[in-house]
């Protein structure tokens, strides 16, 4: 038989065990609703900086500009590599 501080030491520990499981549930779900949208917004600006970096057409940029331009974008940690084509080849 269990007596009633047994009874409402269980109760209370149930009560802990609930809220820190809510608790838990909330901050990861917050957290992933944040990472979510931070990677969102990158994806949303990469393709703009290569739209705007690379708007020039191919033949009005020399060589040593386009690595540059290329290089920029390559010290972003998130970029792993940058590729120029034309007419369906690589340059």
């Amino acid at each position: 038989m269990i007596g009633i501080g047994q009874r409402l030491l269980i109760q209370v520990n149930l009560c802990v065990l609930t809220v820190v499981a809510l608790g838990g549930w909330l901050m990861v779900s917050r957290e992933l609703g944040v990472a979510r949208a931070s990677i969102d917004r990158k994806l949303d600006r990469v393709p703009e900086q290569l739209a705007i970096g690379l708007g020039l057409t191919l033949w009005n940029v020399d060589l040593e500009q386009a690595g540059r331009i290329a290089g920029s974008f390559l010290l972003d940690p998130d970029v792993l590599a940058v590729r120029v084509e034309e007419n369906q080849q690589w340059i």
